[in-house]
């Protein structure tokens, strides 16, 4: 029995609604946006497309959906990286409970291939202001650089630069590794470059 035939014998609508984001992360994490339809959806649902569409009223309320699903997962774990280190880190040396917090956020990202993919595919296309997604890209990349620029505020003058060079090494790795199929070691790349962005010597911030 498939995942979508269990759910479907489930009572209750929480259950198939989970369904149906979980597998239009995977669905536009494939093909994007523009390119997934809500009658493959639900085929992969096992629904007719009136089952699906009494859950989401349209494409574009399914997507906002499968965003914010998107933003509770990340933030869940993100919420989980950041305290694991404030408890077991306490008050060790600062660069080094930056590198470590750093590398909680790669852990995370390799843990979920599928949610990165997602990312990857969805911000590359939102780049276009007409893209449903355009605005909220936007704001989320945003958020992202204010929580870098905190994390390295204290290692570098520049810390904004900072912060755009290691999300831009993040972004990446992520990229060639997903298209690779996981063909390299992730983590292992990231260990060797983010040092060469957070050298050994702090220098502080001015004002």
């Amino acid at each position: 029995m498939t995942a979508a035939e269990k759910v479907r014998k489930r009572e209750g609508p929480e259950a198939r609604r989970r369904l149906i984001i979980d597998e239009a992360i995977i669905a536009i994490g494939e093909r994007g946006y523009f390119g997934f339809t809500v009658q493959d959806l639900a085929k992969r649902c096992g629904l007719t497309n009136g089952g699906l569409l009494y859950h989401f009223k349209t494409k574009e309320e399914l997507f906002l959906a499968v965003l914010v699903e998107f933003e509770r997962r990340m933030e869940t774990a993100l919420s989980a990286v950041a305290e694991r280190f404030t408890q077991e880190l306490g008050d060790f040396a600062l660069r080094a409970k930056a590198l470590a917090l750093l590398r909680g956020m790669v852990e995370l990202s390799a843990a979920e291939p599928e949610l990165m993919r997602l990312f990857a595919v969805v911000q590359a296309e939102a780049l276009h202001h007409a893209h449903p997604a355009h605005d909220y890209f936007a704001e989320l990349q945003g958020r992202i650089m204010a929580g870098l620029g905190g994390i390295v505020r204290d290692l570098t003058k520049e810390p904004d630069a900072t912060a755009r060079e290691i999300y831009a090494m993040m972004m990446g790795l992520e990229y060639q590794w997903l298209r690779t199929d996981g063909g390299f070691d992730y983590l292992a790349e990231w260990d060797r470059v983010v040092v060469k962005l957070l050298p050994d010597h702090i220098v502080r911030s001015e004002g």
